[in-house]
């Protein structure tokens, strides 16, 4: 008797899964979560290219262009 209970538990729970995961491609992600990074402005991307081109690296440019992600991502990698 308890195996019915918990086949029915179990059913419930995918079709929870199945929902979310469905209202999720409606949004337009896999998880909820947004695909991909946030866009930045054209005018930070600019000076971004700027400063790479200047010869240093990602860590010294990162807060002279006030892009604190860049430099986590460099001390990640």
């Amino acid at each position: 008797m308890l195996g019915v209970f918990a086949e029915f538990e179990r059913a419930i729970i995918q079709e929870r899964i199945h929902a979310g995961l469905a209202r999720a491609r409606e949004k337009g992600t896999k998880s909820g979560k947004p695909i991909g990074r946030a866009r930045i402005g054209a005018v930070k991307e600019a000076a971004i290219r700027a400063a790479l081109a200047s010869g240093k690296g990602i860590p010294q440019n990162s807060p002279r262009v006030r892009a604190p992600e860049l430099a986590y991502a460099a001390d990640q990698s």
